[in-house]
Order: structure tokens, then C-alpha cells, then sequence
């Protein structure tokens, strides 16, 4: 009969043991090859209409890491093959890792779905609305959801899921997530509240906040205001 410091230990062994199964294996396996079929069919939009006019500059650049991040995740791919368990820390992060890849992979083909294929408006507005609309109303910019995968599919680099990947390969990761990061954004935030400015020279003085209010003073003249989206409408102000 086992003492209960055995019995224990044993409990605490088989706790800490536990490996992901082969049939959890293929489930991630078939995450990441969604996140491949995903990501391809982003780049086809895109390839299908570079030419675009008015297409943010953030787009070609996102479109230029699309075979980095197949290249890695397809050897995330031959990695998770030739595996039939994983650790259970290792299975919680990459099962989370390659979810968080897929729902941005499909963020960004929708993003490139209707800011490339849209008709209605220019590929700016579109762009705005799109992101409202489709990141759940957060508005993430297209650089942000880019940057956020690639952050994801250097958790499979650390958990030894690419230990087939190049070095240089691993060098372009980080650097495609540091441009990504640095890149000057896309979809500039809007403020919705008023600016307020003072101009006493000569010339004109102009403040606008896009769905706030908008004030006009040409100096000596007449001090305009004018609320775009708000209750009211145009306010004028004779200065002595």
C-alpha cells in the first residue's frame, strides 16, 4: 500500500505530466492551416488589385509580410506533425497563440476585402468604417492586427514550434513585427470634442476635429464655428 507522501507526489506528478494528446494536435494543426488559407486568400485580394488608387501605404507594407508569416507558419505546420504529444504549458500557449493568429488573420482579409473590392466612398473612408465596424468597434488599424500575429507566431518560435526555421528567417520575424510597431499609422484617431484657438496676427487660423466642432477666426473679422455630427449647427461670431 502506498504511503499518502507517495500517493501525493504521484498526484502531483501526473498534474504537472500531462501532455496534449494527438487528437488536441490535429486541432491546432487545423487552426494553423486556416491561418495559412486565410492569409493567403488577404494577399490574392490584394495581388489581384495593387493597383488600386488611394489604397493606404499600410497595406502594401502588410501585404509585403504575408509569405514571411506563411512561410513560418507552414513549418509550424511540419513541426506539429511530426509531434504526437506536447507538454500541457506548451499545449495551453500555442492553442492560444494560433486562435488569437487566426481570429487577426481573418480581421486583416476583411479589412483587405473591403477596403480593396469596396465601391462606395474612397479607400480612406472605407478603411475608417471597415475597421469600426469589423474589429468590434475598436477601430485597430490594419499595421496593429499585422504586428499583433506576428507577435503570436514568435510565441510558436519560443515553444520550439519552428526549430526548422532559418536564422535568417527568424531575424526577418522580428523585423517585420519592428516595422509593423514603428510604422506611422494608418488611420490617424479622431477626436470628437472642440478645439479651441486663439489667433491675434494676420492671416487664418483654421481648427478641425472631424466629427467635433470646427472654429474659424480670421482675426480682426468674423470668428466662425461650425459642429460637423453634433446637435446644432453654425454658430458666427462678430470680433470687434
Amino acid at each position: 500500500m502506498l504511503s499518502p507522501v507517495t500517493l501525493l507526489l504521484t498526484k502531483l506528478y501526473s498534474k504537472f505530466d500531462r501532455t496534449m494528446s494527438g487528437a488536441e494536435v490535429g486541432l491546432v494543426l487545423g487552426i494553423v492551416s486556416s491561418v495559412i488559407a486565410i492569409v493567403k486568400e488577404a494577399k490574392n485580394i490584394y495581388d489581384v488589385a495593387k493597383d488600386a488608387k488611394g489604397l493606404p501605404k499600410a497595406f502594401t507594407q502588410v501585404n509585403g509580410r504575408f509569405p514571411l508569416a506563411v512561410t513560418l507558419l507552414k513549418l509550424t505546420e511540419e513541426n506539429l506533425k511530426s509531434k504526437q504529444r506536447l507538454d500541457d504549458s506548451v499545449y495551453r500557449e500555442v492553442d492560444e497563440a494560433v486562435k488569437q493568429c487566426e481570429t487577426q488573420a481573418k480581421n486583416i482579409r476583411d479589412l483587405f476585402k473591403e477596403v480593396i473590392r469596396g465601391e462606395n466612398d474612397t479607400p480612406f473612408e472605407r478603411y475608417k468604417k471597415a475597421a469600426r465596424a469589423i474589429v468590434g468597434g475598436k477601430g485597430k488599424k490594419v499595421e496593429e492586427l499585422m504586428a499583433e500575429m506576428l507577435k503570436n507566431i514568435d510565441i510558436l518560435v519560443k515553444v520550439k514550434l519552428m526549430s526548422n526555421a532559418t536564422e535568417d528567417q527568424l531575424k526577418d520575424l522580428q523585423a517585420a513585427i519592428k516595422e509593423m510597431v514603428e510604422m506611422a499609422s494608418s488611420l490617424p484617431d479622431e477626436g470628437t470634442g472642440d478645439v479651441h484657438q486663439q489667433h491675434t496676427g494676420s492671416g487664418h487660423n483654421f481648427g478641425t476635429t472631424g466629427n467635433g466642432s470646427t472654429s474659424v477666426n480670421t482675426g480682426s473679422g468674423m470668428a466662425f464655428q461650425h459642429t460637423d455630427g453634433g446637435v446644432g449647427g453654425n454658430h458666427f461670431n462678430s470680433k470687434p
